[in-house]
């Protein structure tokens, strides 16, 4: 066998490796961190964020801007390369980082969930309510639009307990928040504390 054969074999060989063994090692992680899922996915572990508020252009911007971007910055980044002949290698690159960095994600976000430390209770004010069917990245729910004691925006945290649909909106509700071990606060629980008053009575007690 030539030299030229035994490279070609060589960069098939590379090729394939670089085709198959990102997405295995992305299965793989995927696999290993649904072993013990059943018992963790017993408990409600409810993410409770930052509602996106629009109230300025500068919002709107601020809120459009990575999905408008990202694409501007790969279409240029794929021109660059392929201007100066890294178009393959580039593509490579990309494919690797994709499949690898979405198994780092995986990872980072079941570990951030493994050591979870109680945070107090909080008082929450149920502004709004919104039904979400289920699809294949979610299981559905009810989103929850909340204003939060001390907090002057609102925040929103999706429920996947079937009895949330039947909480009224202005309902007064006391959360059982846990932190994340790196990120994020969570809610394990929730308590209806105060349902929001009837037409007459509301009327009587001088609310609109």
């Amino acid at each position: 066998m030539s030299a030229d054969a035994r490279g070609g074999e060589g960069l098939r060989s590379r090729a394939l490796w670089l085709a198959l063994l990102p997405p295995l090692v992305f299965m793989a992680v995927r696999w290993g961190l649904r072993v013990d899922d059943g018992a963790a996915a017993a408990e409600p572990l409810w993410p409770l964020e930052p509602a996106p508020v629009v109230e300025r252009v500068a919002d709107v911007w601020a809120y459009f801007a990575p999905w408008l971007l990202t694409p501007v910055g790969l279409i240029a980044l794929a021109w660059i390369a392929k201007r100066r002949g890294w178009l393959a290698r580039g593509l490579a690159g990309i494919w690797v980082v994709l499949w690898l960095g979405g198994a780092a994600a995986m990872a980072a976000r079941e570990f951030n969930r493994a050591q979870l430390e109680p945070v107090p209770a909080v008082q929450a004010e149920l502004l709004a309510a919104r039904p979400v069917a289920p699809s294949t990245r979610s299981a559905g729910g009810v989103d929850w639009y909340l204003r939060l004691a001390g907090e002057s925006r609102p925040y929103r945290m999706r429920v996947d307990d079937p009895a949330a649909a039947g909480v009224p909106v202005g309902a007064q509700l006391s959360l059982q928040r846990v932190r994340g071990r790196w990120w994020g606060v969570f809610v394990r629980g929730y308590t209806v504390e105060r349902l929001p008053l009837p037409g007459p009575a509301a009327a009587a007690a001088g609310l609109p």
